[in-house]
Order: structure tokens, then C-alpha cells, then sequence
């Protein structure tokens, strides 16, 4: 009898339908320098599309944010300088904080941030 009540409770608890933990993304651009210069971004939105700004000249460019980004997704942001040759801090955040993050520094060209969220 017990054997069968354990079962039944295992069926119970596996067929149930959780709920799926999901989390607010954004993406970050800062200019770290006080030069002129400009980049484009290329990111990944929570629908897995990529998604272009450009040109990118303030000293911080943020993303809309993503609400509805699923653990294990990827989020993904590629930088491509356009002019200027200052110092960038490229970041995901998640849920308002730096998830992620790296430079492009002078005499690079471009950088990509990922990480699985």
C-alpha cells in the first residue's frame, strides 16, 4: 500500500506544470572616455532576434529591457566601432544587475558579450 501511495505522489508531482523562471535582460553600453567616437550594437532580444542600433554616439546607450528572457537562454551583444578609437564597457544585465561584461579598448574593432541567462 505504501509502494502504490509513493507512486501516486511521484506521478502527481512530476505531472504537474511548473512554472518557468524567467528574467529581465538588458543591454549596456558606456563610454569610458570623454572622446568622440560612436559604435553600432548588435543584440539579441528575448524572441531570439537580433536586433541593430546605430550609431551609437551618447556616453551610455541602454536597451529596451526584456522581461520574458527563459533560464538558459543566450543573451548576446556584439559591438562594431564606427569612429573614434575611445575605450567602451559592453554589459548584460540581468535584473538590473551586471550579469556580464567586457571592454573594447583602443585598436580593437569589435567585441561580443554572451551568456547563457
Amino acid at each position: 500500500m505504501a509502494k502504490w501511495l509513493f507512486v501516486i505522489l511521484l506521478t502527481v508531482f512530476f505531472s504537474c506544470d511548473r512554472e518557468e523562471e524567467t528574467w529581465r535582460v538588458q543591454y549596456e553600453v558606456n563610454l569610458l572616455e570623454n572622446e568622440q567616437a560612436s559604435v553600432r550594437a548588435i543584440y539579441r532580444n528575448s524572441k531570439n532576434t537580433d536586433v541593430s542600433e546605430s550609431p551609437i554616439d551618447d556616453n551610455v546607450w541602454r536597451s529596451p529591457v526584456y522581461d520574458d528572457f527563459k533560464e538558459g537562454d543566450e543573451a548576446y551583444i556584439r559591438v562594431e566601432r564606427l569612429t573614434g578609437d575611445a575605450d567602451y564597457e559592453i554589459s548584460i544585465l540581468r535584473d538590473g544587475a551586471v550579469h556580464e561584461s567586457d571592454q573594447l579598448k583602443a585598436g580593437q574593432t569589435e567585441i561580443e558579450v554572451k551568456r547563457r541567462i
